[in-house]
């Protein structure tokens, strides 16, 4: 990604900061992690966390996409991304899976492309407590986990799992 990068300030002009090539503890005050997290968090496959220190985000954004790439935005940063559709991705593991009811679980508007093909779509809320407003504006059916981080995350799935063992509470959940 960092040949891609390169591309995409030149074409922009902008000035972008990396997470992948930042070291480890400037990543660990930009993301927030530590230990392993950290580590694991910048072996990064399918897109690339960055900051914008200078620039226009809409020329950032025009071109990424005229090299094959998109930006979204993350919660603490933007995210590069192939162009690609998650939501369709999401679509055919379902269907290879053969899964009844999907839930999904995000925290960010990068992941409302697969959090609107699930049939239980759940949002994590950030560090503040709080759900991400835009995410919650494109799935305003999602529920909002109660806690944020893995508390959350596990505590809303535990929940959705309760109620979907009791078929009064699936019908309901189904319907809404």
């Amino acid at each position: 990604f960092l040949e891609v990068i390169a591309d995409i300030e030149d074409r922009s002009g902008a000035n972008l900061l990396v997470y992948s090539a930042m070291d480890a503890p400037e990543a660990a005050r930009a993301s927030g992690r530590l230990g392993n997290l950290l580590q694991a968090s910048a072996q990064r496959r399918f897109s690339e966390p960055f900051v914008i220190e200078s620039g226009d985000l809409e020329r950032i954004k025009k071109a990424a996409s005229k090299i094959g790439f998109s930006v979204r935005r993350g919660r603490r940063f933007f995210h590069l991304c192939r162009e690609c559709d998650e939501g369709e991705a999401f679509t055919r593991l379902r269907a290879e899976l053969q899964c009844d009811v999907a839930i999904g679980v995000g925290g960010s508007v990068v992941d409302a492309e697969f959090l609107t093909r699930a049939d239980i779509a759940i949002v994590v809320p950030g560090p503040d407590g709080t759900a991400d407003p835009e995410l919650v504006a494109r799935l305003p059916d999602a529920r909002v986990a109660p806690a944020p981080g893995p508390d959350g995350w596990a505590a809303a799935v535990d929940e959705v799992l309760r109620s979907l063992a009791n078929p009064k509470k699936r019908a309901r959940q189904m319907a809404s």
